[in-house]
């Protein structure tokens, strides 16, 4: 049939129609041969008794909207058990700025008794420009598509319109059409401003995402500097704490300094009032070894002079008669030297005479010193780390270890003149 075209309502002219201009879709008495012949049914029946007179009448029903590339950017939601369906509040947001018109629109159903099978059937294609959108006012056909404006409802062309007058009624319309309507000039100007400012809006959505971005980067910025300030104060003062503290380190270290160099005087004192206490105990030393040594000479003459008076085989047990009490308690006569001591006491005073001659003929110092007293001569340890004595005799003596360290002593030293003019020992 040829339906008569009525643009007395148009708000939108055809060549300014957008996809997102887009708010509905409705389809109005669906017809179709998904579950066998179908009997046409009258719009003026109620659905119920619709229903329950023949249940596989009415279908379920879903679209999708496609670019005219085929790529679908919505789908609807699914309606169940109905003749005549109405999509609604399509949120086409995500294109808000898209200037295509050229569109696909494809409808599936399924028959109420198959729905749970999942047997979706393509309806129809529809693929068109939304310029060729026609207001109607005839009565609504089979499968009739109506897409719903942001100005109206306008019927999807199909065969049954004549397109090819509907495009002579393109050519002579002007872009502008004239209206001796105010209402419908506030309108086109309203309609003009509602596009200006979902214009400015997205300008804005831009503009605010760059302010906060720049927003961001100077808080950012800011910040490191407000760091980097604190950053160069605390190293300040850190700094200044520990030159502060090398300020005190360097009092502390004169201080110490001045503490060991009189540390160092006062040992250096020490030190010479040692040497000067050891040469006093030398000297001693040697007078109360002198002194032992005329003892042992006059108790030898007494022995004698007393051996030729009491020819005595065992003197040492006569004199333990308390009557015949001749010599001082503290003499024991278990220690009177024999002429073998004498000879030894005088081969160690020759070997250390011998000994300091080489020394000062080969210029070769000796490790320990060595004092000649002939047959009662003694050498000096000042290199052992030693709390006791150091001076040791190079006789016989009461102490017969440190007779034998003064021997090693003089050893070391006749073994170092040795080895310093390259002789085997």
């Amino acid at each position: 049939m040829t339906i008569q075209i009525n643009t007395d309502g148009c708000v939108l002219h055809p060549k300014r129609r957008k996809i997102r201009h887009i708010r509905g879709l409705s389809v109005y008495n669906i017809t179709s041969a998904v579950g066998g012949s179908q009997r046409p049914l009258s719009g003026d029946l109620d659905e119920k008794q619709l229903q329950a007179l023949n249940h596989r009448s009415f279908f379920s029903a879903f679209c999708s909207l496609h670019y005219s590339s085929g790529v679908p950017f919505h789908v609807s939601e699914v309606h169940h058990g109905c003749i005549d369906v109405e999509f609604q509040e399509f949120d086409l947001y995500g294109i808000a700025g898209s200037d295509e018109h050229n569109i696909i629109v494809k409808i599936w159903v399924t028959n109420e008794a198959d729905e749970d099978d999942d047997s979706w059937t393509l309806l129809m294609q529809l693929d068109f420009s939304l310029r060729a959108l026609l207001f109607c006012d005839e009565p609504i056909g089979d499968n009739c598509v109506m897409m719903n404006l942001v100005d109206g409802k306008y019927i999807v062309p199909t065969n049954d319109i004549d397109l090819l007058w509907y495009s002579h009624v393109l050519k002579r319309s002007t872009p502008v059409r004239k209206v001796a309507s105010l209402n419908y000039d506030m309108l086109m100007k309203l309609n003009s401003i509602q596009l200006s400012l979902e214009d400015l809006k997205v300008s804005k959505a831009k503009l605010a995402k760059r302010i906060s971005e720049d927003g961001v980067e100077k808080g950012v910025a800011s910040y490191r500097e407000l760091k980097l300030r604190d950053m160069i104060s605390s190293a300040k003062q850190e700094l200044e704490s520990k030159r502060e503290r090398l300020q005190n380190l360097r009092s502390l270290r004169e201080i110490k300094l001045k503490q060991i160099q009189g540390l160092r005087t006062s040992r250096q004192l020490q030190l010479e009032q040692l040497d000067q206490e050891r040469g006093d105990f030398s000297n001693l030393l040697i007078q109360h070894e002198t002194t032992l040594n005329e003892f042992t000479v006059e108790r030898t003459k007494v022995i004698k002079e007393v051996k030729s008076i009491f020819p005595l085989e065992d003197i040492a047990h006569w004199l333990e008669i308390p009557e015949f009490d001749l010599l001082p308690r503290s003499v024991s006569l278990h220690h009177i030297e024999s002429p073998i001591h004498n000879e030894i006491n005088a081969a160690l005073g020759y070997l250390a005479h011998m000994t300091l001659l080489l020394s000062h003929y080969l210029a070769v110092p000796l490790r320990y010193k060595i004092q000649f007293f002939g047959s009662y001569s003694i050498i000096t340890d000042d290199v052992s780390q030693i709390r006791q004595r150091r001076v040791f005799p190079l006789f016989f003596t009461q102490h017969y270890p440190q007779f034998q360290y003064g021997v090693l002593l003089l050893v070391a030293n006749m073994k170092d003149i040795m080895e310093e003019n390259y002789l085997q020992y």
